[in-house]
Order: C-alpha cells, then sequence, then structure tokens
C-alpha cells in the first residue's frame, strides 16, 4: 500500500482490525503515519461484536493503537450512509486514514439513524440530538445506543443531546 501510495495510486486496504493494528503496527507507524503516506485502511471485524471469530480476531485496542500514530484520521461511523460517505472523503483527504468497521448481526447498526441531510466530514462531529441536561458523545454502533439512552432519560424527565463523534 504504501508504494502503491508513493506510485500517486490510492490504496484501501482492508485486513482483520486485529492483525492490521496489532500485528502490523511499526510497519503502519514507520511506513504510513510518519511520512504522511495517502493510504486508506480499513480494520474489518473491529470490536468484540463478532463472538463466532474469537478472542484473537477481536479487537478492542485498535482505535488506541491507530491514534497513537501521527498523522492518521481515525474514523468510525454509526451507519452505512455514514461509511459510504466516508469512504469518498478519504480518497479526497490527502494522508492516512483508518476506517473502522463492524461486521456482526446487530439489526440497530443496520439501520440508517443519522438524518438524511447529514454530510461526513473528516474531524467533524454530527449532533444527532438536541439537549439541555446532558450530552451523550457515540462512534460507531455506540452512537445508536446513546440515542436509545436520550430516549430512556427523556423518559425520566432529563433532556440528552447526542453526538456521535465518528472521527478524530
Amino acid at each position: 500500500a504504501y508504494g502503491l501510495s508513493r506510485c500517486g495510486l490510492v490504496p484501501y486496504l482492508p485486513l482483520f482490525a486485529a492483525f492490521l493494528t496489532r500485528r502490523a503496527y511499526d510497519q503502519l507507524f514507520v511506513q504510513i503515519g510518519y511520512p504522511n503516506a495517502n493510504v486508506k485502511l480499513m480494520g474489518c471485524y473491529a470490536g468484540i461484536s463478532t463472538a463466532s471469530t474469537g478472542a484473537t480476531h477481536q479487537s478492542f485496542n485498535d482505535i488506541a493503537l491507530m491514534r497513537s500514530i501521527p498523522n492518521i484520521a481515525v474514523i468510525e461511523c454509526a451507519d452505512a450512509n455514514a461509511l459510504s460517505q466516508a469512504m469518498a472523503a478519504c480518497v479526497q483527504h490527502e494522508g492516512p486514514t483508518y476506517i473502522r468497521v463492524i461486521r456482526a448481526d446487530l439489526p440497530e447498526y443496520e439501520k440508517n439513524i443519522l438524518p438524511e441531510s447529514y454530510r461526513f466530514q473528516i474531524g467533524k462531529a454530527a449532533i444527532l440530538r438536541n439537549g439541555t441536561d446532558v450530552t451523550l458523545i457515540g462512534s460507531g454502533m455506540m452512537t445508536v445506543r446513546c440515542m436509545r439512552a436520550a430516549d430512556e432519560l427523556e423518559r425520566r424527565g432529563v433532556s440528552a443531546e447526542v453526538s456521535d463523534r465518528g472521527t478524530s
């Protein structure tokens, strides 16, 4: 991927998040992050939502690892529409990006929860619900859980704002 980026191409590299971030960490740091290579990384099967793959294939620290590498934008989308927009935005973004993607049988993740007017921007959060008492900040599949928590809080008289922090 680094070689392709040096030739002017924009490679996307999809791998299991656990292997991409842990086994290849030094190469990512030295060949992608440090030289600010225009490589787009996709950490698939991210998180611990894929019970059938086992502990060795699950990644719970991939975000922390990728955030510690210079120049890499870390992205985790709340729904498929945001993911589609994020992938297009990454191609336009000069520099390395890491998109965290889950694979699980989670029906709530298969629904589009962001408004149709939503436009993904690297480095920008989205306010999904206005509130005045507390702010719940979600990322990726946790955003839908924040929306559910806001509904429960509303039933208890608490006004909760929900923000999707899908990129850093």
